[in-house]
This record gives C-alpha cells, structure tokens and sequence, in this order.
C-alpha cells in the first residue's frame, strides 16, 4: 500500500488527479481492511486522500474526509 500511495502521490503532483484519487482510495481500503480504521497509517491514507480533493478543487467532499480523520485520532488518542 505504501507503493499504491506513492504512485498516488506522484501522480497528484502532475495534476492527474482521477488517477491518484483511484490509487488513494485504493489504498485507504487496503489499510483499513488490514489495519483497521483508527491504525496511523490508515488515517494517513485518509489524510492524503482528503489532501488530493482539497487540491483538485472538490473542498466539500474533503471535509468530512478530515473530520473523519481528526475524530479518529482523538479516539485513538483516548480524547
């Protein structure tokens, strides 16, 4: 997953955001099914994904992305 999220990462940085947003949601799948979804690297992939959409222009559908994320962290966290 790690090589699904570099790839995305790559791709995001010359703009072809369709593809990188494939690979990112791909990625996020594989790590919560794996890991579950509150482990650090899940709730990156879910950090890099709402990154992706607040770049690509799609702000509303990153928020609750990034809420996601932060209310995760503080259950992980015990807050």
């Amino acid at each position: 997953m790690i090589s699904l999220n570099n790839l995305a990462l790559v791709l995001q940085d010359q703009q072809k955001f369709s593809e990188a947003e494939q690979l990112y949601r791909q990625a996020l799948a594989g790590r919560e099914e794996a890991l579950g979804t509150s482990h650090p690297e899940t709730l990156q992939s879910l950090n890099n994904l709402a990154v992706l959409l607040q770049v690509a222009g799609r702000p509303a559908e990153a928020e609750p992305l990034c809420r996601r994320c932060i209310q995760e962290r503080a259950t992980a966290l015990g807050a």
